[in-house]
């Protein structure tokens, strides 16, 4: 159906065909928004003359706001604001979804982070007892060679009782056996 007689169908049976020049077919969400928009406009006009004069509006009244609300520059208004609203619908979908990912993300980071970070527990622990039995190993392994080394010196008579007086730190006595000392030859 053309325009021309849309608008004569419109006038001869009072429908209003402002759904048709609004919305395109196959789902058009901002002619949808649009035609949403005349809608509240129209319940603001109706709102509006049931709050003056405590009546519906008149037939008058009606072809006045469907005039008014029906021209090219009115429908285009419709069109414009609802481009804006479907827009400020789409960024704040997309901030939430962006915030959604990043949260996403840093969750996922701080897992991995703290993951790693277990990790490098888990390797520091075998890395500390390593250590500590290294440092046992050597210290024991120095002790022997004192022991082998006071053996060597004193005998293994009094190896035992030299043992003793290093670990209590008494003074060395002096020996018993007298050095000699051969003069150099001339």
């Amino acid at each position: 159906m053309k325009a021309s007689n849309v608008d004569a169908t419109a006038e001869d049976n009072s429908y209003n065909f402002i759904y048709e020049k609004l919305v395109e077919p196959d789902g058009d969400i901002n002619g949808m928004i649009a035609y949403a928009l005349y809608k509240r406009e129209k319940i603001e006009f109706i709102r509006s003359i049931l709050s003056k004069y405590s009546r519906a509006p008149t037939e008058e009244e009606r072809k006045s706001f469907y005039v008014s609300s029906n021209t090219d520059a009115r429908l285009n208004a419709y069109r414009i604001q609802a481009g804006v609203i479907a827009r400020e619908f789409l960024e704040i979908s997309l901030e939430e979804k962006v915030k959604e990912i990043e949260d996403k993300w840093q969750e996922g980071y701080l897992q991995g982070q703290i993951g790693s970070d277990l990790k490098e527990i888990k390797r520091f622990g075998p890395g500390v007892l390593q250590g500590v039995v290294s440092s046992w190993i050597f210290s024991f392994s120095v002790a022997l060679v004192l022991l082998a080394a006071v053996v060597i010196r004193v005998g293994p008579s009094d190896a035992f009782n030299e043992v003793l007086r290093v670990i209590k730190s008494e003074p060395a006595k002096p020996e018993m056996h007298p050095q000699t000392f051969n003069e150099p030859r001339k």
